[in-house]
């Protein structure tokens, strides 16, 4: 019989993980794609272990020339971001403010955490 446990607990890290994907992308599959700056590194949670994770103030130019700067709601360590680097983003363009940053690190991270997730499932189906 399977261990439910390890079906559980793998689910919820591959859930987890294409829950996350999908929240950061959710602009992205209608949304114009575009280069932003960031202006800024605004602290999104205090520093605790593994240090404190930062949202950045990103500055772009919308289809229609106008200028718009958003504090997005990805957070990340401060390593990740730099003010002044260049990123991509997509932003919807009915609602400008609403945007998605392409992130490597991010998909990254949720990638491994989707991995790790089906082979705890695996685990949990093979092994008695």
């Amino acid at each position: 019989m399977p261990n439910i446990f390890f079906i559980l607990g793998g689910l919820f890290f591959s859930g987890g993980s294409l829950y996350l994907l999908r929240q950061n992308y959710r602009y992205a599959w209608k949304g114009i794609k575009t280069t932003g700056t960031i202006v800024e590194l605004v602290q999104s949670s205090s520093k605790g272990e593994y240090g404190a994770t930062f949202s950045p103030r990103v500055k772009f130019r919308d289809q229609l020339n106008r200028e718009h700067v958003i504090l997005s709601e990805l957070g990340l360590s401060g390593k990740h971001f730099s003010a002044g680097n260049k990123i991509t983003i997509y932003f919807n363009p009915e609602k400008p403010e609403q945007i998605s940053i392409v992130s490597a690190y991010f998909n990254f991270i949720a990638g491994f955490f989707f991995c790790l997730g089906l082979g705890i499932i695996l685990i949990g189906i093979f092994v008695d």
